[in-house]
């Protein structure tokens, strides 16, 4: 029985070594999703908008205020469909939540 131990105990050392040479758990931590999800998500604004605020990207505003982009994120539009908004209350800003004159809400992902 000791030397079933000792084996053990001999190749808990080594066992230690493989995840730091593997570096699977940095990689872990920094992709966070792992695969190509974090790539996909890249564009940070997008998951900076907040929970359950539909996200415009590409987005331009016109003179009279209106945003026009294309959406995701929306119960009401499919993602990827164009939108114009209504006028919203103050200059837009990329990467800041917008509110329409309506009371609709919206995150402008990026710039224009």
């Amino acid at each position: 029985a000791p030397a079933p131990v000792k084996s053990q105990q001999a190749s808990k050392p080594q066992a230690a070594a493989a995840p730091v040479t593997g570096r699977s758990p940095t990689i872990s931590l920094f992709g966070f999703g792992g695969g190509d999800e974090p790539d996909k998500s890249a564009p940070a604004a997008t998951s900076a908008a907040p929970r359950g605020v539909p996200v415009i990207s590409r987005w331009k505003q016109s003179p009279d205020g209106s945003i026009s982009g294309v959406i995701s994120g929306s119960s009401a539009f499919k993602d990827g469909d164009p939108v114009t908004t209504s006028p919203i209350r103050g200059k837009a800003v990329g990467g800041k939540v917008v509110v329409t004159k309506s009371g609709s809400k919206y995150f402008l992902s990026g710039g224009d």
